[in-house]
């Protein structure tokens, strides 16, 4: 008979609590019940014995399934996940198994290992969906965004702005430019949930021309893959 990984590759999100979509699969059913051992490695998650120790992951400590008598399928494996409110992007470990040692004519099929990613997801948003700058201010510094979770480590984000009624350049010495459009990087530092302010020059031309307006949005950092879909 040959038993492998029902799945090459597993994702469980942080906050699952005990991951259990893990399962061994066979060619043929068994005549009897028969266990197998799956362990664990770590690639960038960290296993351990206990959630409460500082750093650990998830539970690394072996599991066994069992192939109940006539069934190809093996029961689920569960393994604790911790949630430890600080956003670390994806993390993986390795999952194998052991051929059980008191059959013969057990061999290992593929996939004979499997990667679990441990997905974790963060939402940032602007701190305010709207803001008021006068026109004598200089530069503008209220604009910041903010996040569900602290980040693990500094991450920056770019805010790009857009003309409604208000006229960007890259100069406010041009003519008819009302504030500088460049984007700006503001930064997560590492254990915050709000980022640095954006500073925009904003240029008083001293003619009265009412209200003025523009959009500031942000782009997701390009080297975390798990975003949440942004608000404004």
């Amino acid at each position: 008979n040959t038993i492998a990984f029902e799945r090459g590759t597993y994702e469980a999100t942080e906050t699952v609590g005990n991951y259990s979509e893990i399962r061994l699969q066979a060619v043929q059913p068994f005549q009897e019940d028969t266990e197998v051992t799956i362990t664990f490695s770590d690639i960038t998650a960290t296993g351990g014995s206990s959630l409460s120790t500082l750093g650990v992951d998830y539970i690394s400590d072996s599991v066994t399934v069992t192939f109940l008598a006539g069934q190809r399928f093996s029961t689920f494996a569960s393994i604790p996940i911790r949630d430890d409110g600080i956003f670390e992007g994806s993390e993986n470990f390795i999952a194998t198994f052991d051929r059980p040692i008191d059959i013969d004519n057990i061999q290992k099929g593929s996939p004979s290992e499997a990667n679990v990613s441990i997905i974790e997801f963060n939402t940032i948003a602007f701190e305010r969906g709207t803001y008021e700058a006068t026109e004598t201010v200089g530069n503008y510094s209220e604009i910041r965004l903010q996040a569900a979770q602290p980040f693990q480590e500094d991450t920056e984000v770019t805010i790009t702005f857009s003309d409604i009624t208000a006229t960007g350049g890259s100069s406010l010495s041009t003519l008819g430019v009302d504030y500088i459009s460049d984007s700006v990087t503001v930064t997560f530092l590492a254990g915050q949930r709000f980022s640095t302010f954006a500073s925009i020059p904003i240029k008083d031309d001293g003619i009265f021309e009412r209200s003025e307006n523009f959009i500031a949005a942000f782009d997701l950092p390009t080297d975390r893959v798990t975003f949440s879909d942004i608000t404004a």
